[in-house]
């Protein structure tokens, strides 16, 4: 008896453990709907960044050369400050993410599509005169600076969804890739209808309240942790 009772009470004290890191799992597992919430808020964040990027790359020829007077090789330097911005953006945003915010990718995200904003309301809809420069050297700067806050979310984007549902990281990412490709559908011929109905100036204030939408929809994903594998198990 005495021996029998020694082995009930060690069985009991290796289950109390498994107990708690069991109730501690069913504490931090996410919801299979918030999981699917956050990522119909990256795939609407992707979208917005899509017709940003979309939008001011390909119709920046023409758009340059109506708003700014700048001709074609005027605009092809600015489309190249363009994507060493983002270059440079990609690279700062990962590093950003891993080193200053221990891995979260919301902040960075939020940050930068909150820059895009007033760098959109400066290149378009201001004329801007700065120490002398050309309307060249500034309009390239200022493409420089949207290509760098653009394209940080664009890069951590599908990294985010991948993270967010490890148990289906191909189907999370497909998604949210497959929502961003409508955002870039719209700024082709949607847009130019609309740019030929109104002018250049709706295309600059769509952008920016693109650059207001994505960063709002970032803003509940500021704290969100990259899940693991056992935390999205159902």
């Amino acid at each position: 008896m005495m021996n029998q009772n020694r082995r009930k009470k060690r069985k009991h004290r290796k289950e109390l453990p498994k107990k708690e890191s069991q109730e501690q799992g069913t504490v931090d597992k996410p919801s299979f709907k918030l999981v699917a919430l956050r990522l119909i808020l990256l795939g609407l964040v992707y979208f917005f960044i899509s017709i940003i990027r979309q939008g001011v790359g390909d119709w920046s020829p023409l758009s340059l050369k109506e708003q700014k007077g700048l001709n074609r090789q005027q605009a092809s330097q600015c489309l190249v400050m363009l994507e060493i911005g983002a270059f440079a953006g990609g690279l700062t945003g990962g590093i950003m993410s891993d080193k200053i915010f221990n891995g979260r990718r919301g902040p960075v995200m939020a940050i930068f599509s909150a820059a895009i904003t007033p760098l959109i309301y400066v290149a378009f809809c201001v004329d801007v005169q700065f120490m002398g420069l050309d309307q060249t050297t500034i309009t390239s700067i200022l493409y420089a600076g949207i290509g760098f806050c653009s394209f940080a979310p664009h890069v951590l984007l599908g990294l985010f969804a991948r993270e967010l549902a490890p148990e289906f990281q191909s189907t999370a990412g497909g998604f949210v890739k497959a929502v961003g490709q409508l955002g870039g559908a719209f700024a082709g011929q949607p847009l130019s209808y609309y740019v030929e109905k109104y002018g250049w100036s709706l295309a600059s204030w769509l952008w920016i309240i693109c650059g207001i939408c994505s960063t709002v929809c970032l803003l509940p994903l500021w704290n969100v942790e990259a899940a693991t594998p056992s935390q999205n198990k159902r």
